[in-house]
């Protein structure tokens, strides 16, 4: 299983640090992290809702720094961006990364934080979902693939093509999160990989069950997705205040109980060992790709003090 880590960049705008010095902070986390071993740091994307830092902007500065690691975005909202700007920046930071990039990209979550900012951008929140796939298959038109049979929110020239090109060939992978059956469908047909926030093994491998099956109904090889979620986690030799970390961290971030949150999202409290044990029910399941998280206020401090211990379970 391949592995990494959800960056916090909320924190340079709610965090105590100065922003330049909290954003420092966060390259030398993500340079930590590729000097351990681990796979893949990923960072988020809101204007509003939850405001932090441009995450491509964020990704390249952190190309800058490391040389092995893969950088990805969880979750891009493409239906905020031009296709033809977002299909050039994400083209030059792939050059930057050396072919480095993955784009994890969402429709927004369903709740007044993506309204406002649909709003303030002035578009429509009910055609957030098709636009932001307009917006994909653009991209992918533009790196050099088919353009949409039938463009509803741009219409772009025939033919055109996007330079300088990106190292990867056909442009970086774009991975689709959502749990829904249509967005399981349209990973399937569309998407080079699945991230859901699946709350346990059972609903992710009831998802993945229906992409694999949609996905060869599709003619696609199913290697040819990959599976991958989001999980929190709290580590303490004691699990007792481990499960109390995560409850804080929990309820502060959702403003909702632990166990209604675990419901919607993969949470895992304990030891190494214990929460190793979630991990390897999730790869059962069919998670090949993970993306971490910690349950504490300062996740720096965290992957400092756990990461090392984590990578080496994870590689054995």
């Amino acid at each position: 299983m391949r592995a990494g880590f959800v960056l916090p960049t909320r924190n340079v705008v709610t965090g105590s640090a100065a922003p330049s010095s909290a954003m420092r902070s966060m390259v030398a986390c993500a340079t930590r992290l590729d000097q351990l071993g681990y796979d893949s740091v990923w960072v988020g994307d809101s204007l509003l809702g939850r405001p932090r830092p441009e995450p491509l902007t964020v990704l390249a500065a952190i190309a800058a720094y490391t040389e092995r690691i893969t950088l990805g975005t969880s979750a891009l909202l493409p239906a905020m961006r031009h296709p033809l700007q977002l299909a050039q920046q994400a083209a030059t930071l792939d050059l930057i990364a050396d072919g480095r990039l993955i784009l994890g990209s969402g429709v927004g979550f369903p709740n007044d934080q993506t309204r406002r900012e649909l709003d303030a951008l002035g578009i429509d929140y009910k055609t957030r979902g098709a636009r932001a796939h307009e917006a994909v298959a653009w991209c992918k038109a533009l790196w050099g693939g088919a353009a949409p049979s039938d463009p509803r929110f741009w219409q772009l020239e025939p033919g055109l093509v996007m330079e300088p090109h990106s190292v990867q060939q056909g442009g970086p992978k774009f991975w689709l999160g959502g749990a829904s059956e249509s967005a399981c469908r349209r990973v399937a047909r569309d998407y080079d990989g699945w991230m859901p926030t699946s709350p346990n093994p059972d609903v992710f491998a009831k998802g993945w069950q229906l992409i694999r099956e949609e996905a060869t109904a599709q003619g696609r090889s199913v290697e040819d997705i990959t599976g991958c979620t989001v999980l929190t986690i709290s580590l303490d030799a004691n699990e007792t205040v481990a499960e109390q970390k995560l409850r804080s961290f929990i309820e502060t971030y959702y403003s909702a109980p632990l166990e209604a949150a675990r419901t919607v999202v993969g949470c895992s409290s304990g030891t190494v060992e214990t929460v190793m044990d979630d991990i390897r029910a999730f790869e059962a399941a069919g998670v090949s790709h993970l993306m971490l998280r910690f349950a504490a206020d300062d996740q720096e401090a965290e992957i400092d003090k756990w990461a090392a211990q984590l990578i080496a379970a994870l590689r054995t």
